[in-house]
């Protein structure tokens, strides 16, 4: 093998780690990993908007979640789901979801 060659190799063996690791963003990317949707149970569940915040009182998270197969909408703070009110959804999630 000439010196071309072996570099050629060399710099494949050496970047497949990365490559292999984009490929892996790209699939993942177009297969949409969802998880289920708890009224429907189709694939279609996203977190729209997640807020972390912290005081005096502690620390308090909290995720907005939306189905785009029934329109199914969800809030989950500290692990706890509840429904959102029309006033804290228009709020949060209206500008994300345009």
């Amino acid at each position: 093998m000439d010196t071309w060659a072996k570099l050629v190799v060399v710099l494949l063996v050496g970047l497949s780690p990365g490559i292999l690791y984009v490929l892996v963003l790209l699939v993942a990317a177009y297969v949409e990993w969802r998880r289920p949707c708890p009224a429907c149970s189709a694939r279609g569940f996203r977190m729209v908007t997640a807020i972390r915040a912290c005081g005096r009182r502690g620390s308090s998270s909290w995720a907005y979640y939306y189905c785009r197969q029934c329109d199914h909408r969800l809030k989950r703070q500290n692990g706890n789901w509840m429904q959102p009110t029309e006033k804290e959804w228009a709020f949060h999630c209206a500008k994300v979801l345009r």
